[in-house]
């Protein structure tokens, strides 16, 4: 899998290359200095599946790049992770409304890189970013970035607790009740900026719809494994929300 490396310092780009390049982690990364070097290896390899980003670099900067990425329908999906020793919240924030899957704090180390990468290239019901349009969010509720990240906190506490009472769901009654709740979050975390999760909970209560009535035994037993599988596949998701909470307020 081909990774974009954005990072002008020499030695923070070296280290990326051997950790990534490693045979231990398998990916092929290509390292540029530079976001105009950025731009026209994304060009060139248009089959990159993730870019790791360094926000302050000479000439296009790491915001620049993402802007130009995200107005681009060849790239808009593409996976970003921003990798940066800025601590200035705002500036991380305003990333984050940007479109970005994850970040990573200089110094970094081998473990940290590896399981952030592994954490954003899991498997996703859209290539969507985790977090989205988060300024007309806080417009929509009239609440600043802190009350904007309790909100989503809190909600993360709910999606986990669905994904838990998934992975036990054991009757019919539990099938119809957790359709019901994947259609509460989905719509709120949609409306607070989750975008991956919301997703995620969107395909679940597609497939829980049925079970909102009466359903025949035979069909509950295959509606309980659905179940516990979609508690599976939607806790990769929360876990990559509940790292990116940080990046708000």
């Amino acid at each position: 899998m081909k990774i974009l490396i954005a990072e002008d310092d020499p030695v923070s780009r070296a280290l990326m290359v051997d950790i990534l390049g490693s045979a231990q982690a398998g990916y092929d990364p290509l390292p540029v200095e530079d976001g105009a070097k950025a731009w026209e290896t994304l060009e060139a390899h248009p089959d990159i599946k993730l870019a790791i980003l360094d926000l302050a670099m000479p000439g296009m900067n790491g915001v620049d790049w993402l802007t130009r990425v995200r107005k681009d329908p060849r790239f808009s999906a593409l996976p970003v992770i921003i990798c940066t020793g800025n601590t200035d919240r705002t500036t991380v924030a305003a990333v984050a409304a940007r479109g970005i899957s994850n970040f990573l704090v200089k110094p970094f180390t081998r473990g940290t890189v590896l399981e952030k990468v592994a954490l954003v290239c899991r498997p996703s019901p859209t290539s969507i970013p985790v977090l989205r349009d988060l300024p007309a969010a806080r417009q929509r509720y009239g609440i600043d970035q802190d009350a904007h990240r309790e909100l989503l906190g809190h909600y993360v506490r709910l999606a986990d607790m669905w994904a838990a009472d998934a992975r036990r769901a054991t009757d019919h009654a539990r099938l119809s009740a957790l359709a019901v709740r994947a259609s509460a979050l989905k719509q709120m975390l949609a409306s607070l900026g989750a975008a991956a999760v919301a997703a995620r909970l969107q395909d679940a209560e597609a497939a829980l719809a049925p079970y909102r009535t009466k359903t025949a035994s035979t069909e509950i037993e295959a509606g309980l494994r659905k179940t516990q599988h979609l508690g599976d596949t939607l806790q990769p998701d929360i876990d990559r929300l509940r790292e990116m909470l940080d990046t708000i307020g």
